[in-house]
């Protein structure tokens, strides 16, 4: 067990690089609430399509019972999903915004996509700027230029991702009854802590054939995943002063739910190796919520200042995303006493590998 569950710290060690850049989602309200949801839904889209569908693509257990009878088993499961190019970026030249407008670029990075090509984002608007920088005393400099600016944040530059999960399950024989859990944990290292449970049944379709060498059984189960980060986003100094206390309580908290079916036949070459194919369908949906007080820059209507600062509270509230897919299935499961290890790849739009490392007790 405590093997186990050092992989497990270990993968989510790995995810890490992926989870931390959801703090940068933040960054992009500056310009306006509208602007910065739409933003928001296409940076971390593909974050929410892995997660929606990926989470079962280790589903399979198998049903053979061996000669010692153990029936109770605790797994350590990553699915390692495929991020698609086209989901690595968006084009952002060609769409609308309220208060924002593209100053460079034509592509923006997704949190799978590259760390370089960042876009650089200006307001519509227009002001007169200060210069105070001066060598001349009492000389002020005085230009014409957007009310302000920001970058499209970067990617990770990796486009895969690991989802790990602990499964524990329990054979019945006429079928297979588990759970998934990784435990309410802050992830190390990062602002990001994570919940995830789920279950699923498993139900051989042919339990009158005990003594044949193939199965055939269907899956039906759910999982859901709560997930929260702690965002740092202040103005910039050097344009307006504030209290650091008024930007202290900022998160980003997303839950996800997914429904998933699939059907496998399975053949048992010996007691050692099972081979395994299945199709299935899994259904599911995000929700998003950027909560706490962010800077929105405006330009300063008195004219006093180029730049003022609003205060907006809660930008974004109950966003939802839904994402569905079709898969298929293809994989091996190979005993080595009441150990055992299992690997599949998994077809679909978002694809990827499948481990399990287990133990039958």
């Amino acid at each position: 067990m405590k093997k186990l569950l050092s992989l497990i710290v270990y993968s989510a060690i790995i995810s890490i690089t992926y989870s931390q850049h959801l703090v940068n989602t933040g960054d992009m309200f500056q310009g306006g609430v509208a602007d910065g949801v739409k933003l928001v839904e296409y940076y971390i889209k593909p974050v929410n399509k892995a997660i929606i569908s990926g989470i079962n693509n280790t589903e399979y257990n198998n049903l053979k019972l061996y000669d010692d009878n153990k029936r109770l088993s605790v797994s350590l499961r990553i699915a390692t999903i495929t991020i698609p190019e086209a989901d690595r970026k968006f084009r952002v030249d060609t769409m609308e915004f309220e208060t924002i407008k593209v100053d460079s670029g034509i592509y923006a990075q997704t949190v799978f996509g590259d760390t370089i090509g960042s876009v650089l984002f200006v307001s519509k608007d227009s002001t007169i700027h200060y210069d105070t920088t001066s060598t001349i005393p009492l000389i002020v400099n005085t230009y014409w230029g957007p009310v302000f600016s920001f970058y499209a944040p970067p990617g990770s530059g990796h486009h895969i991702m690991p989802i790990p999960y602990l499964q524990a399950g329990y054979n019945f024989g006429i079928g297979y009854l588990s759970v998934n859990l990784v435990p309410a944990t802050p992830l190390l290292g990062s602002d990001m802590s994570l919940l995830l449970f789920g279950v699923s049944w498993q139900q051989n379709l042919l339990p009158f054939l005990k003594d044949k060498p193939y199965e055939l059984s269907a899956i039906a189960g759910f999982n859901t995943i709560k997930a929260s980060a702690h965002l740092h986003v202040e103005p910039d100094p050097s344009l307006v002063s504030f209290d650091p206390e008024d930007y202290d309580d900022q998160y980003i908290k997303i839950n996800y739910l997914n429904l998933y079916a699939s059907v496998y036949a399975a053949y048992h070459l010996s007691d050692k190796f099972t081979l395994y194919a299945g199709a299935g369908y899994t259904q599911g949906r995000s929700l998003i919520n950027v909560l706490g007080t962010y800077p929105v820059y405006q330009k300063d209507p008195l004219g006093v200042t180029s730049v003022t600062v609003e205060k907006v509270k809660d930008p974004m509230k109950d966003s939802q995303v839904a994402y569905n897919r079709f898969k298929g299935v293809a994989g091996i499961h190979v005993n080595f006493g009441s150990w055992y290890l299992q690997a599949n790849y998994t077809i679909a739009e978002y694809s990827g590998i499948g481990v399990v490392i287990g133990k039958r007790f």
